[in-house]
């Protein structure tokens, strides 16, 4: 589609486009670049006033302040607050009692976290397309429901997490409620079929079926939308987490390492390290806890972690050296990556992680499980390693697999990293995904 017939696109989502390692501003810029004319609206602005999108107003500075501090109960009685519903409406029925492994940022889908009035008075254009990124405080398929009926464009819900396919689940854990409309929800120890959750569903249900749209995810995440009954198949459509190839791009190891006070000759590891469970650190403290005595090599292997402090403090392998970073600005990620010679990923519920997709545009290989994103991306022994067994046992063998692979034959190791940039470029790159949005809107309105 050359630039003179570009699409008119609006993008909503809660967050600014630079959230979440610049996801926004990727897929904005990336579509820009297409020839197509983008808007961005988002709920809350952040740090200075920008062109590039507009905020309907400004994020409170207690809020991220108590989201820390608070109990996950209170915030969920606040988020409830924030949306129209009191506590007392929501979770006095009887035997409902919160479930800490489970998340429920949408607690009532007829009334979204703005109101729709609002909400409908910042789109003051015509569009071609709607793309929704992060819904949660901000719009929901009511929302999405109202915009499309003052539009009456096609809509792709860009699924960041699974919310748009359950009955208010962010994550889902091992529950599979939602391919029976919900109801019954473990996360609130209810027994009842008819809860708010399946109440919920049954909102998402009418809204979707009266409005043109469709569900874009990865594999993993396509077959959950499937089996939710909300989207058929035809409205399922497949797309990769889009990643700047030319940002992202390999490096020289050796002088990154010099510049990052790493050894050079070690066997490098890195990762992110996280409490959530859903995460999956717990694989990665037994993997290198445990691992045999006669896998180095010869070499020393050096963890380096970046976020949260977990893995530091459970990792308790003399043998392993450790390098804590903290938390990374975007052009130092991209040199952990390009210093690293794997990137373990265990995380076992998740829709990407997207940093599985911009390690392998980087060359550095990576070790998971077979699900996210790594079911479309990883090729086990080609592009990483991966396993279906999610248990500590098939992750330490994953990661033994790609050290031995590493240690032992390093040219079948540099074949591998050539492989991996190029199975990132052909499903993560802007120009992919330029054309698959493209590819996408034209089913939609065929």
């Amino acid at each position: 589609m050359n630039k003179s017939s570009g699409l008119r696109i609006l993008i909503l989502s809660t967050h600014r486009p630079a959230y979440s390692a610049r996801l926004g501003a990727d897929i904005m810029r990336s579509l820009r670049e297409a020839g197509h004319r983008v808007d961005f609206l988002c709920r809350y602005a952040g740090g200075m006033p920008s062109r590039d999108y507009k905020s309907i107003e400004r994020r409170s500075l207690i809020k991220p302040v108590l989201n820390r501090l608070l109990p996950r109960r209170v915030r969920t009685w606040l988020d409830s607050r924030q949306s129209g519903k009191t506590a007392r409406e929501l979770y006095e029925q009887k035997g409902m009692v919160f479930n800490d492994e489970y998340e429920i940022h949408y607690p009532d889908e007829s009334t979204p976290g703005l109101p729709v009035d609002r909400l409908l008075k910042h789109i003051r254009k015509d569009y071609d397309l709607v793309i929704t990124l992060w819904w949660f405080d901000f719009i929901n398929s009511t929302s999405l429901r109202a915009v499309y009926d003052k539009l009456r464009c096609p809509i792709m819900i860009f699924s960041i997490d699974m919310a748009p396919v359950t009955g208010g689940c962010f994550y889902f854990n091992s529950c599979r409620r939602f391919t029976q409309q919900c109801g019954r929800c473990p996360a609130i120890g209810s027994d009842w079929p008819d809860d708010f959750t399946h109440s919920n569903y049954l909102i998402k249900q009418d809204n979707y079926a009266g409005m043109n749209c469709a569900f874009l995810g990865n594999s993993w995440m396509n077959g959950f939308a499937v089996r939710s009954g909300l989207f058929p198949p035809a409205k399922v459509f497949k797309i990769g987490c889009i990643i700047d190839e030319h940002e992202f791009v390999p490096g020289d190891r050796r002088a990154l390492r010099r510049q990052l006070g790493l050894p050079d000759d070690a066997t490098v590891l890195l990762a992110r390290s996280s409490k959530e469970a859903r995460k999956g650190a717990r694989f990665i403290i037994h993997a290198l806890n445990n691992i045999p005595a006669d896998i180095s090599g010869g070499k020393q292997i050096v963890l380096v972690s970046i976020g949260d402090s977990h893995l530091k403090e459970h990792v308790s392998n003399p043998r392993i050296r450790q390098e804590y970073m903290g938390r990374v600005g975007r052009e130092d990620l991209i040199r952990l990556y390009q210093a690293a010679d794997w990137f373990l990923s265990p995380s076992v519920d998740d829709a990407g992680p997207s940093m599985v997709n911009q390690s392998q545009m980087c060359g550095t290989p990576v070790v998971c499980f077979n699900n996210g994103t790594a079911v479309d991306v990883v090729t086990d022994g080609v592009s990483g390693f991966k396993t279906d067994h999610v248990s500590e046992t098939g992750f330490a063998d994953a990661l033994y697999s790609a050290l031995n692979l590493s240690l032992n034959d390093p040219e079948a190791y540099e074949r591998m990293r050539i492989s991996t940039r190029n199975t990132a470029l052909d499903t993560c790159s802007k120009a992919r995904f330029q054309q698959d949005i493209v590819s996408h809107y034209k089913t939609m309105t065929s």
